[in-house]
């Protein structure tokens, strides 16, 4: 082959390279943005929507000394506990 035909070859071929790095790059960026709002972002608006009632932190008595909730439907004795193995 001749020698500039190959220069021009390789040249071709390291242009092509930088340009497909950088379509990934932007592409990659487009992707994960879209990703966090729509994944993050959405699960974020719905839990403040629906769920929040749930989330026990919001009725707390501030005055309280702990802020430490008793276990409901939890009714283990002492010696049932000593021999779990």
């Amino acid at each position: 082959m001749q020698a500039w035909l190959q220069r021009a070859f390789e040249r071709f071929k390291a242009g092509s390279i930088r340009f497909g790095l950088a379509v990934q790059r932007v592409a990659v960026t487009i992707l994960l943005t879209l990703l966090y709002i729509f994944g993050i972002g959405a699960t974020k608006v719905l839990s403040v929507l629906f769920f929040r009632k749930h989330i026990a932190l919001y009725k707390t008595d501030k005055s309280a000394e702990s802020f430490w909730k008793d276990a409901e439907g939890y009714d283990a004795d002492l010696e049932s506990l000593k021999r779990q193995f």
